[in-house]
């Protein structure tokens, strides 16, 4: 099911994929059924993925935050973000009953699990665009769109709430890809960049559009 979603498509999961295998076998398989479209946007070098039927392959890598558009590009009301560390302690299918009767057209959070396990709203991405992908391969991006919701006139206790603050879920480990390929992050750059785009540091408030530039907040460099 790649491309576009059905405009009336409620759900979608997408998950990015590097590496390694038993990670998302484990992630998969502690959900159980999967009730909705699955995107898993395969970066690893070998395009590993081969036996699953919705996959998109980059052995470049897309990165993070460009494999995330790739899913919320495709439509849908919400977009269930996963990163293969999760894990499900009870069936998706009960998880997305509860997560939709608890989510604002925004989103909602799951918990301390940030990015890692969240919901986008088509609305959310109406109002202040895409995941920026210069913060390559990843880091930061989650810190860049907070802040764009932020400055969108969103508040979390208003729009992107009500969360889920103990839910059924875990958490593996943050960095099992990152030590699986042996990626060097650079976060030096990816703060400077984050720093140059805001005028300021993380959790700051300076600029109130992207270089200061007036341009919306769907705006960063391409």
């Amino acid at each position: 099911m790649n491309g576009c979603l059905p405009s009336n498509m409620k759900w979608q999961i997408v998950i990015p994929y590097i590496g390694p295998r038993w990670n998302l076998d484990q992630c998969l398989k502690s959900m159980g059924e999967i009730p909705v479209p699955l995107l898993l946007v395969d970066n690893s070098p070998t395009s590993e993925l081969r036996d699953f039927p919705d996959v998109e392959y980059y052995p470049e890598n897309l990165g993070v935050p460009a494999s995330w558009n790739r899913g919320l590009k495709r439509g849908a009301q919400w977009t269930m973000i996963l990163s293969c560390s999760m894990r499900f302690e009870m069936p998706l299918k009960e998880v997305m009953e509860r997560a939709e009767s608890m989510a604002t057209p925004y989103g909602m959070e799951f918990g301390v699990f940030g990015f890692h396990a969240t919901v986008i709203g088509r609305a959310t991405v109406e109002r202040v665009g895409y995941f920026d992908e210069n913060f390559y391969p990843g880091y930061y991006e989650d810190n860049d769109y907070w802040y764009r919701m932020i400055v969108s006139g969103m508040t979390p206790a208003k729009d992107w709430t009500p969360r889920w603050y103990d839910p059924p879920l875990s958490c593996i480990g943050n960095a099992v890809a990152v030590e699986h390929m042996k990626m060097k992050i650079d976060e030096e750059k990816l703060l400077g960049y984050y720093r140059r785009k805001w005028g300021c540091g993380l959790g700051e408030v300076n600029y109130l559009t992207p270089f200061d530039s007036g341009r919306g907040l769907d705006y960063w460099e391409k």
